[in-house]
């Protein structure tokens, strides 16, 4: 529930600023512009939303750990010879 809030704002706020930008950037209002718009904040909604949902703490540590364990299998801390 808590990631549609937070990609409903997430669009919300992309659409102003891509309108604010079109405007600045004198292009023209019409069809092409407004679905360009939408379909630009809809793309980065969607994002924020899956970015939000997908990440979570314990999974950044446990990549952490893997990658510890990868280095220490490796012996990446070893010194080349010659």
């Amino acid at each position: 529930m808590l990631s549609l809030v937070i990609s409903t704002l997430a669009f919300l706020v992309a659409s102003y600023f891509m309108k604010r930008w079109a405007d600045d950037n004198d292009i023209p209002k019409g069809m092409t512009r407004s679905i360009s718009i939408i379909v630009l904040a809809l793309a980065l909604s969607y994002g924020v939303a899956w970015g939000w949902t997908s990440w979570r703490p314990s999974r950044a540590l446990r990549f952490r750990s893997v990658l510890l364990d990868l280095k220490d299998h490796l012996d990446l801390d070893r010194d080349v010879e010659g």
